[in-house]
């Protein structure tokens, strides 16, 4: 079994596109990261902490919704299959709330059926992510892009 090491990825792929150990922005943007993936969500952490984001993290859908109650993101990445409340039912329930009404949500699977694609656009979500084919990088340009809309 081999052991993969999230800071190593992290320091190799960042050596290899060039860019600076740390990145500061004058405002960071705040992510409310939702991803009961460990690994997944290991990486994801330190790819945005490198890059001066802000990252608020959830496990699990229900410690997302009781996060976002004294939250206020710029946006919000939400996987779609977790062990207690889905994606689907937390980006429902998040959009209801007047102050996630306009934060964009992006939502991150395996899933990738057109069904959950056109499911996550009619819930509010402006974007869907299948994680077995992205990079990091594509990952923190659709964030940046949803944020800058």
């Amino acid at each position: 079994k081999t052991h993969i090491n999230a800071d190593e990825v992290i320091a190799k792929a960042t050596e290899i596109m060039g860019l600076p150990a740390e990145t500061v922005k004058e405002k960071p943007i705040k992510i409310l990261w939702v991803e009961d993936d460990k690994f997944i969500s290991e990486i994801l952490s330190k790819k945005f902490a490198l890059l001066g984001y802000d990252l608020v993290k959830a496990n699990n859908g229900t410690e997302a919704l009781t996060l976002a109650e004294n939250v206020t993101p710029d946006i919000v990445m939400l996987d779609i299959v977790m062990p207690d409340v889905n994606g689907f039912d937390v980006l429902q329930k998040l959009k209801m709330k007047e102050k996630y009404k306009d934060v964009p949500f992006i939502m991150l699977s395996n899933l990738s059926s057109p069904s959950d694609i056109e499911k996550a656009k009619k819930l509010g979500a402006v974007g869907f992510i299948v994680k077995a084919v992205v990079s990091l990088d594509e990952i923190v340009s659709q964030v940046e892009k949803a944020v800058r809309k």
